[in-house]
C-alpha cells in the first residue's frame, strides 16, 4: 500500500465547525505559553489556546502503528494513539501481520525522531501507564492520517472522543476504497 500523504489542511474540510474553529484559533492565534506543571501531566512547557493544551515533545521511538515513545523535557514517556487501532504485530494471521508492519512503518515515516504536539484529551493515561493523547506533527493529524490511510481502524475509547466523528468518517472512506484493513476480505 502506498502512503496516500493525506495533509491535516486538506482534510480540514471534513471537520466539525466547532473543530475547524478550534484548530484555527489554535494555529493562528497568539498562543500564550506556560511553564512546568504538576501532577500526573509530564512536566514540559505546553501551549495553551482555546482550551486545547498541546505539549512538545520529540518521537524517540515507533514501537508499533499506534504506539510511540516520545522525549518530553528529558523523560521518556510512551504514547497511545486514541482514537485509534492497528493491526498488531503478533496476530495469528499472516495478512494482519503485515499490515501491523504497513502501519508501523507508515507511523515511523511520520513521527520518528520528528517535533510532535501531543493533545490530551479527557484521560491522562491508559491501564497500561502509557500517556493517551492525539499526535500532531506540524499540520498532520498523525492518528487521522492513519485512520484515512487505511492503516487504522476508528475506535471509541470513552470519555476521549473528541475526535470520533471525524475518525469514523474517515474510516467510512478508507473501507469505500478497500484501502489497507479494508483490503482484506
Amino acid at each position: 500500500m502506498t502512503r496516500m500523504g493525506v495533509k491535516m489542511k486538506g482534510a480540514l474540510k471534513r471537520l466539525p465547525i466547532v473543530v475547524l474553529i478550534t484548530f484555527t484559533i489554535v494555529t493562528f492565534a497568539c498562543s500564550s505559553v506556560v511553564g512546568p506543571s504538576s501532577g500526573d501531566t509530564p512536566t514540559a512547557t505546553s501551549v495553551v489556546t482555546a482550551n486545547v493544551t498541546f505539549t512538545e515533545a520529540v518521537c524517540t521511538r515507533v514501537i508499533d502503528g499506534d504506539t510511540i515513545e516520545v522525549s518530553i523535557d528529558g523523560e521518556t514517556y510512551t504514547v497511545r494513539y486514541i482514537g485509534v487501532d492497528t493491526p498488531e504485530m503478533d496476530d495469528n494471521r499472516s495478512e494482519y501481520r503485515a499490515l501491523a508492519e504497513e502501519a508501523t512503518q507508515a507511523n515511523r515515516d511520520m513521527v520518528e525522531g520528528e517535533n510532535v504536539s501531543l493533545e490530551k484529551d479527557v484521560s491522562e493515561t491508559d491501564q497500561y501507564g502509557r500517556l493517551l493523547r492525539y499526535v500532531f506533527v506540524g499540520y498532520d493529524f498523525v492518528n487521522a492520517e492513519l485512520v484515512s490511510e487505511g492503516y487504522a481502524w476508528a475506535k471509541s475509547y470513552p470519555p476521549d472522543t473528541k475526535y470520533d466523528a471525524l475518525f469514523h468518517d474517515l474510516e467510512s472512506e478508507a473501507e469505500n476504497a478497500g484501502l489497507g484493513v479494508w483490503s482484506l476480505p
